[in-house]
């Protein structure tokens, strides 16, 4: 398994940052994105679709996945 449970429905994928996943029935929300490589284990957590990714910050290891087309089809919120 890609992923280490922080919690009942909180876990933790170490990428280019740390992406933390919280799961709530089929869904998902994540905290950062980093190289994306994330959203191809979704299925280990029983999860189909992420509802919304929250970057923490601007940083490349943040959010480089998103600039080589790994966009989930949900809202991206970002800091100003």
């Amino acid at each position: 398994m890609h992923w280490t449970p922080l919690g009942r429905e909180l876990f933790l994928y170490r990428d280019s940052c740390n992406i933390y996943l919280l799961r709530y029935d089929k869904a998902g929300l994540a905290i950062d994105f980093g190289t994306g490589a994330w959203l191809d284990h979704l299925d280990e957590l029983g999860i189909s679709r992420v509802e919304h990714v929250v970057l923490t910050h601007a940083h490349r290891d943040q959010l480089c996945g998103l600039y080589h087309g790994r966009r989930p089809a949900c809202p991206i919120h970002a800091p100003a």
